[in-house]
């Protein structure tokens, strides 16, 4: 089982939750936790901070949005999944803004969003989508098809039958649409 190590946090000087109390020592210690349905989950483990109150009163231990964001990493890493962190990567790299990202790929604001913040895991088909836009000139493509603009493709004399066929695009795809618009089916009688 991969044990995740934390990332260097930037969590604001902690309180108490129990006594308020701003003596708080955080400790790392290797976590256990069952992910899954009951009778069919599994236990995954992950070093996360654990905050304990200093104040002899109290000695409240709690946890705070690290050790969750840990913990949503060791999910990810079970499934094969890309975890909050590397989604929001490839947005800042690709495309930038949120806004732009999802206008380019036609993900939704509010899943890309509930990716990144790590609230929701996305499906393995929206996992391999966003795998594919890492790759290459991917995202450049779609950005290209999103544009209306055809894609210069290289053609050898080795491409066999498929270098005969075109991407359509722009004006060529909205003159099929216009086609399709007026097409009718007739039954023919004998």
């Amino acid at each position: 089982m991969k044990e995740l190590m934390p990332h260097p946090t930037s969590e604001e000087h902690l309180t108490c939750p129990d006594c308020e109390s701003d003596q708080v020592e955080t400790r790392y210690e290797r976590h256990s936790f069952e992910y899954g349905p009951p009778g069919d989950s599994v236990t995954l483990s992950a070093t996360v901070p654990v905050h304990y109150c200093r104040n002899p009163d109290c000695g409240e231990a709690f946890l705070g949005e690290e050790a969750v964001r840990i913990r949503h990493e060791a999910v990810c890493a079970h499934l094969g999944l890309l975890t909050p962190y590397a989604i929001k990567e490839l947005r800042v790299k690709k495309g930038g803004s949120a806004t732009a990202f999802a206008s380019v790929t036609g993900i939704g604001m509010a899943s890309l969003q509930r990716w990144e913040s790590g609230a929701q895991l996305q499906s393995r088909s929206q996992d391999n989508f966003l795998r594919l836009l890492a790759l290459g000139d991917n995202y450049q493509a779609l950005v290209a098809i999103r544009e209306g603009k055809e894609l210069a493709r290289k053609q050898t004399s080795t491409d066999g039958p498929a270098s005969k066929f075109r991407v359509l695009m722009g004006r060529h795809l909205e003159s099929l649409t216009i086609q399709q618009d007026v097409f009718e089916l007739r039954l023919r009688t004998a």
